[in-house]
Order: C-alpha cells, then sequence, then structure tokens
C-alpha cells in the first residue's frame, strides 16, 4: 500500500509539474538538463564538503585525526554519515523551500543529487528508511521530505524502501532549540516498527546539523536489532 501511495503522489507530481529539461531552481531549460533537474550554474552554486573528514559524521576536520572532538565526547550510534554538500547559500535555500514553501516536486532534484553521490560509496545495504514526521506534522505540511528522498533512491537503487521508525511525540521544531536542548527533545520519540536481525540500515535525512535527530533514530533501529546503520543527508 505504502509503495501505491508513493507511485500515485509521483504520478500527480509529475502531472501537476512537467519539469524534464527544466532547471527546478531558476526555471532556465535546456535539453542537456534532463532528468537532473538543475541547471549547471545552479549545480556550481552547491558547496562540495571538500577536505580531511570525521569518519563518523563527515564534520570537516583541521587535524589529523580521524574522528571529531563532538563525536569523541558524545559518541554516535551510527556507523557513517554520508553528506556530500554544505547546507549552505543555494543548497540551504532549496532545502528550506522544499519543506516548508510546499514545493514537494524537488524531491526528484534533490533526490537524484543524493542518488549519483551515494551509487559510489561501498556499503552493503539491505533496507533504506527515513527520518519519520509525526502524524500532526506531516498532516500540516502535507508530505515528509525524507520520506520522498528516500523513496527516490530505493527506485533507483534497486533497494526496498520502508518505514522502520514511528515518531510518537509531537516535539518542537528542532531548529527551534540549542544544542543541549535538542539531544532532551528527541528522547524516547522515536519506535521501531519491526525486527531488523541483521539488516544493514541506510537511514535518510534532509540535513545534518547536531546528529541529535539521526542518532535518536538509529537508537530504535538497534533496539531492532539492526546491524549496521548509516546516515546519508543532503546537507551538513
Amino acid at each position: 500500500m505504502e509503495k501505491f501511495k508513493y507511485n500515485i503522489t509521483n504520478l500527480f507530481l509529475d502531472l501537476l509539474y512537467p519539469e524534464n529539461n527544466c532547471c527546478m531552481i531558476c526555471g532556465y531549460w535546456d535539453e542537456k538538463i534532463g532528468k537532473d533537474y538543475i541547471c549547471r550554474e545552479c549545480f556550481l552554486k552547491i558547496e562540495n564538503i571538500k577536505g580531511h573528514r570525521c569518519k563518523v559524521c563527515s564534520k570537516p576536520l583541521v587535524s589529523s585525526g580521524d574522528v571529531c572532538l563532538e563525536c569523541i565526547e558524545e559518541p554516535k550510534v551510527f556507523k557513517k554519515l554520508f553528506a556530500p554538500y554544505q547546507y549552505s547559500g543555494i543548497l540551504s535555500k532549496t532545502i528550506k523551500d522544499y519543506k516548508y514553501n510546499n514545493k514537494a516536486y524537488y524531491y526528484k532534484m534533490l533526490g537524484e543529487l543524493l542518488y549519483k553521490y551515494i551509487k559510489g560509496k561501498c556499503i552493503d545495504v539491505d533496507i533504506i528508511t527515513y527520518v519519520p514526521l509525526h502524524k500532526n506534522k506531516k498532516r500540516k505540511r502535507g508530505y515528509n521530505q525524507s520520506e520522498l528522498l528516500a523513496k527516490y533512491l530505493g527506485d533507483k537503487l534497486n533497494i526496498p524502501c520502508e518505514k522502520l521508525i514511528d515518531r510518537v511525540v509531537d516535539t518542537k521544531a528542532q531548529n527551534q532549540l540549542n544544542r543541549e536542548d535538542r539531544k532532551n527533545n528527541l528522547k524516547n520519540t522515536f519506535q521501531y516498527k519491526k525486527d531488523l536481525q541483521d539488516k544493514n540500515i541506510l537511514l535518510v535525512d534532509d540535513v545534518y546539523t547536531t546528529g541529535t535527530t539521526l542518532n535518536e533514530c538509529s537508537k530504535a533501529l538497534l533496539k531492532a536489532h539492526a546491524n549496521n546503520i548509516y546516515g546519508l543527508t543532503l546537507g551538513r
């Protein structure tokens, strides 16, 4: 049923926004754009995360160590975060439009960026899942931006995409809280839906900031006996 709902939504968005060969950001039309949904000029404005990074959370490091101070002081339960871009400039604006300004169709452009990045990574994944929204927030927004990205990746990578976590508490928005409050805000918020004995999971979200959301979701997946959990976000 979830797959059916996704396909119907996808078809509806295709009819409403016939955007092939058109850049979703600036509106420029060119046959070369195809199903990338972004022109070269806009793509080049998105900043890659370069240089030496923390092997856990992908934070850029100025030292020669492998793990950042944050991950040493507050160890993460997920194995590794993959994040290609800096959450700044044009990407920050685009993601905010995607989430808060009813631009659900952006999932194709952003999903394609994620797909081209992650397909070259050597990770063994059995199931793709996503950070859930509480039902009240999803009803208000109309869609879960992370869910659309995850299902796009599942189709492209031919890996099952399933909802593995429920958000059982309608918490305050994380972006309205400081670092310490973010940690407390999400405690006991997520519950797993089924046993995941020895499964490797790719957990998708739009942005990684403090890592609290991804970590709390990963804790729920570990309680379900998942093996390795990898995070994937567009921005960091």
